[in-house]
């Protein structure tokens, strides 16, 4: 069998905007928080708020260096696509494409396919709506509590206190719907006893 193999892809990476940058990979390959060159991350994260996670090189120049001359520009932009590559992908091998960061002619894009944005999922989310209740006489009645959505796409309920009776058992109903109309109701009533 003849021809050159492809290399192996790297695992799935999130990009956490939200609370502070962070990046991480979903194979376990350690990527630290604080990374050489600033403009490096500077360069993920223009990349991970940009429509289609992408940008022309010549508007990600003119936001990273706005007074280098084009040639100093185009240098740095190297530099940086390589040090970002390698901040994302340390193992990644001489002229070995990157799984995340791609330069494609005047575009530069993160690999959509590839890699998840914390604040991309987090408005996605708030395109849903969420509500919530509890109740503490088994569904005859019920109070509406606050749902917020955390970064990890799970919900916290803040219940009020005065919907604890001690000896008895707390409930909880969720609806959610979607913009295209489908949605969800579950209750139960008796979820949790209150001690």
């Amino acid at each position: 069998m003849s021809g050159s193999a492809e290399p192996p892809r790297a695992g799935r990476l999130s990009l956490q905007l939200l609370g502070g940058f962070a990046a991480v990979r979903e194979d376990g390959v350690d990527i630290p928080r604080r990374w050489r060159r600033s403009t490096t991350q500077t360069l993920v994260k223009l990349l991970a708020v940009a429509p289609g996670l992408r940008r022309h090189r010549d508007e990600v120049m003119d936001l990273l260096w706005p007074d280098a001359p084009m040639e100093a520009a185009l240098r740095n932009l190297r530099v940086t696509l390589h040090a970002a590559r390698h901040a994302l992908e340390p193992e990644l091998g001489t002229r070995v494409p990157s799984s995340y960061l791609v330069a494609e002619g005047q575009l530069l894009f993160l690999a959509p396919d590839r890699v998840r944005v914390d604040a991309d999922e987090t408005e996605k989310a708030a395109r849903t709506k969420v509500r919530a209740w509890v109740t503490s006489d088994n569904g005859k009645t019920w109070k509406p509590v606050l749902a917020i959505r955390l970064h990890d796409g799970a919900y916290r309920f803040i219940a009020p206190h005065s919907a604890l009776v001690k000896g008895g058992f707390l409930g909880f109903r969720v609806t959610a719907e979607d913009r295209q109309g489908n949605s969800v109701d579950s209750a139960l009533p008796r979820a949790v006893p209150v001690g």
